[in-house]
């Protein structure tokens, strides 16, 4: 998808902001939410308190935001397999989706199981 089809997709759409960070950061996301056919685009959040960074929004529709989800979930853990943090003899793998009645899966190792004792039970990630 290109930056004039995300335009022409969100122009009548109701648009939701996805994250907040530094523009750089929302020009990657955006990139990476076209090449996955999910419109998207940067905006710039006002600030009126004196000496505020600049912050800058993705929006995106409402219901691509489970897409977007699973987007920076899986560059999350593209970016921990890059800098060896995957306990030895795991693969980095995107997290199951959440049972209704289950644990939600740690987003280090994707285990769904009770914490013990504040952490993730197979990789010891501090969640609590």
């Amino acid at each position: 998808m290109t930056p004039e089809d995300a335009t022409k997709a969100l122009s009548d759409a109701e648009l939701v902001p996805c994250a907040e960070m530094a523009l750089m950061d929302a020009r990657r996301l955006v990139d990476a939410c076209l090449g996955a056919d999910v419109p998207a685009l940067v905006h710039r959040e006002a600030c009126s308190k004196p000496g505020c960074s600049p912050k800058f929004q993705v929006l995106v529709r409402p219901e691509d935001g489970p897409r977007v989800a699973a987007l920076l979930q899986q560059r999350w853990m593209d970016s921990i397999e890059r800098e060896g943090l995957v306990p030895m003899g795991r693969t980095a793998a995107p997290a199951a989706p959440i049972a209704e009645d289950g644990e939600p899966p740690c987003p280090a190792c994707g285990t769904a199981a009770p914490l013990v004792e504040g952490a993730c039970s197979d990789c010891g990630l501090q969640l609590d």
